[in-house]
């Protein structure tokens, strides 16, 4: 036998096996599993291990798949990360990245709204939702969500950094510099540009 119809067998007897086919014989699907917390998930083994898999086997390849103009590939693993840990950082950037190029805004709008819903404890979460705003031109309601990420952690230099170019970019020039200020204090060190 070889060994690709052993690997299949074993997949049939792992999955006929365990307690998400016993009941019911469905496995668990984003639609019937909640997606798990990226920052939390580092506390069980397997759910890191899963992680793990998960971040190298599709996230970490997505940036291959813009660079060989495979969209369709990048927005699916895109999807399967998100779907599995809804506020996966890098996946998050990544859906940034890839509803720009695909112009596709709602994939990235649907995606943070989602993580923000399932956990609204996390600052870098707002920060990346705020700056994908700022760059879709959304300056409100980037303002909102980077506003949200700095209550959150007082000191995200990043988001700071941010909401000094948003507020610049809406013509609040006096909270731009406040913001810009902070940042540097924060110690940023790149440039803020303030209109």
């Amino acid at each position: 036998m070889s060994g690709l119809v052993l690997s299949k067998i074993l997949c049939v007897i792992l999955l006929t096996c365990s307690p998400a086919y016993t009941q019911g014989n469905q496995l668990p699907t984003p639609e019937t599993a909640p997606p798990h917390d990226y920052f939390t998930a580092h506390e069980v083994a397997s759910t890191k291990g899963y992680l793990d898999n998960l971040t190298l086997n599709h996230t970490d390849k997505i940036l291959g798949y813009i660079r060989e103009n495979k969209m369709d590939a990048a927005i699916l693993d895109v999807k399967y990360t998100l779907d599995r840990f809804a506020n996966h950082p890098k996946g998050l950037q990544m859906a940034i990245i890839v509803s720009r190029l695909s112009k596709q805004t709602s994939l990235a709008v649907f995606y943070f709204e989602r993580a923000l819903k399932l956990y609204p404890q996390h600052a870098i979460t707002y920060a990346q939702y705020g700056m994908f705003l700022l760059g879709s031109g959304q300056v409100d309601a980037a303002i909102a969500r980077l506003k949200q990420a700095v209550e959150i952690d007082t000191k995200m230099v990043g988001a700071y950094a941010l909401l000094a170019k948003a507020y610049s970019k809406h013509g609040d020039t006096e909270l731009a510099v406040q913001a810009a200020e902070k940042a540097r204090a924060l110690g940023f060190k790149g440039e803020i540009p303030l209109q």
